[in-house]
């Protein structure tokens, strides 16, 4: 049994993988995730080998690794590379760009156009050709990091946001929503547009915020998975001889 794990900046994806199929899937938060709960997880589906991606805390991954020196098993951390499972990345330095991009791009990719929105603690734009040609991508404040930093810089605004209405409100509350919803919908236009510039015409959109951001512009038609770069490690698994 194969673990797959993907190490965010707020939870920790795993999921499950034998001969190919998947077995069982979950999250932990990684402010309370502990060797042990992760010695009961390996030991519970018996667990041979660990592949993860990380782009966390360097400290939530050591701990995958302590574990598995712990319980003998093999535990390998994806890199970025220039050209991986076919496709081709746009940076002149690759190991700048986060892992977690990479991954999201392979599991989205099906041999034609696509533009990857990862809506997390930060959200990232990427667009792939036909070919698998990576031409470059966005990276902004996601939508938590932008309410805290609303509330941090002013004295008197102090609701959480939902999305609504795009329509100016008439209250601090309908303010903040709808300023949000319309903030949110005109990034997606400005993505959209660029995408069809670019030839371009799927759109996908993953990470924590994707269905929030999936229904939020009901002009832009994308497709919401909620766990992209699992997808993305898997389908690397299954095409590079990764374990030992």
């Amino acid at each position: 049994m194969n673990l797959l794990i993907d190490i965010g900046n707020t939870r920790t994806k795993w999921r499950c993988i034998d001969g190919g199929v998947r077995n069982s899937a979950g999250v932990f938060n990684n402010n309370v995730l502990t060797e042990e709960a992760l010695v009961g997880l390996i030991k519970k589906y018996a667990v041979n080998a660990i592949v993860l991606s990380s782009v966390g805390k360097s400290e939530v991954e050591n701990k995958f690794f302590v574990v598995a020196g712990i319980l003998g098993i093999e535990c390998i951390s994806i890199k970025s590379a220039k050209e991986m499972v076919g496709l081709r990345f746009a940076y002149t330095d690759v190991e700048a760009l986060g892992v977690d991009r990479c991954l999201a791009m392979i599991g989205a990719y099906n041999n034609k156009g696509v533009l990857v929105i990862d809506a997390g603690s930060a959200i990232t734009a990427d667009y792939l050709s036909a070919c698998g040609e990576h031409l470059g991508g966005y990276i902004l404040p996601g939508f938590n990091m932008l309410m805290l930093s609303l509330k941090a810089g002013t004295s008197k605004v102090l609701v959480d946001a939902e999305l609504a209405s795009s329509d100016p409100g008439n209250s601090t509350k309908m303010c903040v929503n709808n300023g949000f919803t319309l903030l949110i919908q005109s990034l997606l236009d400005g993505l959209v547009v660029k995408a069809e510039e670019l030839g371009i015409n799927e759109v996908v959109i993953t990470g924590g915020d994707a269905d929030l951001f999936a229904h939020a512009n009901p002009h832009v038609e994308c497709t919401a998975i909620s766990n992209l770069v699992l997808d993305g490690m898997e389908k690397l698994l299954n095409n590079n001889n990764l374990l030992g």
